[in-house]
Formats: structure tokens, sequence, C-alpha cells
């Protein structure tokens, strides 16, 4: 399928009133360190000896995905439309058989999958065929509600499919596509986009995905049994609301290790990055990469406020470079 007709699809997607899903978007919150001195020997006013970490900003780069665009509110022509962009888009990247049948191209993707998110593609394009066809040739085995979608049909070969999936799922399920077809996490601007946050991200999405599946039963088998999903291995990263810390205090470094305040997050779905500097280079490193260690403290806010992060020198590779 060709880029530009790809691109086209995907704008109008993005930019419709889509009711059954929405495509899902992380968010960055820069964070500042600030030191107790100006550089006049001054006190600095912004300075607070019990949090010296302060918001800049508290949005960065996050885009609006459902806008105007009078797109039907079609749930059926939606899935097609989404199922036809990722199919073309496996096609060209992969060097799929053009005209061959959905499952011969699930089997030429599963001979090629070697890397994290060949399998993640894999695994989404498999559950996206049961949708597709459900919706193409059964329409009315498929039941979709506020609460996802159940399918349940057989094809003319006899072989029974079913899907029970909720709706977060499906968002997710929708927001991975989008993605890899981008090449890029929504919400992110592309200065702060590393390989590693953006197969990290797209892990958990995946995780949550397969969280998010009660049945799923098709034609792809192993010794005539129904194969499970792929487990993915690898760093899987929060992807909601990322802090930034873009100049952390260095505690201590070494030939090894590298060790900076730590920022306490308490909210599930959310994280921190911090830019380490190596070698006239600037990485973005995520906390879940490190090892964190509480401080001393009177109070468990205290000893959060004096934690620390340890970064293993080798850890910190061009996966996590940023400009």
């Amino acid at each position: 399928m060709d880029k530009k007709y790809q691109k086209s699809i995907t704008d109008v997607l993005q930019a419709s009133d889509m009711s059954n899903f929405n495509f899902l978007q992380s968010e960055i919150r820069k964070i500042e360190y600030h030191e107790p001195f100006l550089e006049n020997g001054e006190p600095n006013p912004e300075y607070d000896s019990k949090n010296p970490y302060r918001h800049t900003m508290h949005l960065e780069c996050g885009e609006v995905m459902n806008g105007s665009v009078p797109l039907s509110k079609s749930w059926v022509a939606n899935n097609i439309l989404i199922f036809t962009v990722f199919d073309g888009w496996l096609e060209e990247k992969y060097g799929l058989t053009e005209g061959e049948s959905f499952r011969r191209h699930y089997q030429e993707l599963e001979a090629m999958a070697s890397v994290p998110l060949d399998m993640v593609a894999l695994n989404c394009y498999r559950i996206l065929k049961v949708i597709r066809n459900g919706i193409q040739h059964n329409l009315g085995s498929v039941d979709f509600d506020e609460h996802g979608y159940h399918i349940a049909y057989t094809n003319k070969m006899g072989t029974d499919f079913l899907l029970e999936i909720t709706k977060e799922a499906t968002n997710l399920l929708y927001t991975i596509v989008l993605a890899l077809i981008e090449e890029r996490i929504s919400g992110i601007d592309r200065k702060y986009h590393t390989i590693g946050h953006y197969e990290g991200i797209l892990l958990s999405y995946y995780r949550s995905v397969c969280d998010g599946i009660g049945i799923l039963e098709d034609d792809i088998t192993v010794s005539g049994t129904v194969k499970p999903l792929d487990t993915v291995n690898g760093l899987q990263l929060a992807a909601g609301v990322r802090y930034l810390v873009v100049n952390p205090f260095t505690v201590s470094e070494d030939e090894h290790y590298v060790t900076v305040t730590g920022y306490p997050v308490h909210t599930a779905g959310e994280a921190v990055d911090y830019i380490i500097c190596m070698d006239g280079k600037r990485y973005l490193m995520p906390e879940a990469s490190g090892r964190m260690v509480m401080g001393a403290g009177k109070t468990v806010l205290d000893a959060e406020h004096n934690s620390t992060v340890t970064f293993l020198k080798s850890d910190i590779t061009e996966r996590w470079r940023i400009v």
C-alpha cells in the first residue's frame, strides 16, 4: 500500500469523531531541579529544601486525537479502515505477498518475527483479523457495546472463531496499530522520542491488550489446539503521564554508575525519566531501568524527597539517546 494512501487513512481516523474507541496518547510533564543558590551567590527564591524539583511545563506536545471531521460514527466502517491500512502497512514493511489470504499473511509474518515489536505486530494482526472477518462476513455475529466486543461465528471451512475483548483493550489495540504505522508514540514530542521508550510503551500497551482478552479462538493452531497469544518479553514502560526531569542533580558518579536525586510519583500509570549527560551526549533514562533507593527522613514523604536513582552506565546506550 502506498505510504501516501496509508497517511491519508490515518489522518482521517485521528481527526474523526469515531465514537466506539479513542486513540490513546502519552503526556510529558517537565520537571526542573532548583539549586539553593543563584549564580551570583544570592539565595534562590525558587528553592525548597524539602522539594527542590518543580514543574516547569504541564504538557509537552500532546495532540488532540478526536476532532470534528465528520467521519461516520459507524464502528463497522472504522474497523474496516483500521484493518485495511494495517494490512497494507504490513505488506509493505515485511514484503508480504500481495493479494494472499490474511491467514497466509499471518504465517509469513510469523516466520519473519525476530524482535519484540515484530511479535507485537503479529499478534495484533491476529486479533484484528478475527474482528475484521466477523464484521465483513458475519456482522450478525458481532456484538459491540460500551464493554467491548463479543464475536462468535463459524467460517465456510467449519472453523469456529470466538473473541471477547474489553473496550479498553480495543482502544489500546488500535493505538498500537497507529503507533506502528507512524513509528512514534502519540503525545511524545520527537525530541524526547527514543527507541527504548517507543518499544517499552508499546510492550506495555500490548500486555494490557492481552489482559483485556477473555477468549480468543481462531484458525491459528499448534498440534490441533488454538495457539495462545505470544508473550513478548522486554522492559515495559508506563504510557500515561511521564515526568521528564531535565536537569537531575548528580549525587555521585564513577566508572560504572551514575546516581541522581529521585523524583517520586504515586499515581498508577505515571513514571519518571531523567536526562543523563555522558560523553557529550544526552540520554533519556527511564527510572524503571535504574535502581531507586529511599533516602533518610522522619516521614515517608521526607524519605521519598531524599531518594536517589542509580543507573548502570553500560545501560545508557543509543536506544535511549535524544538529540
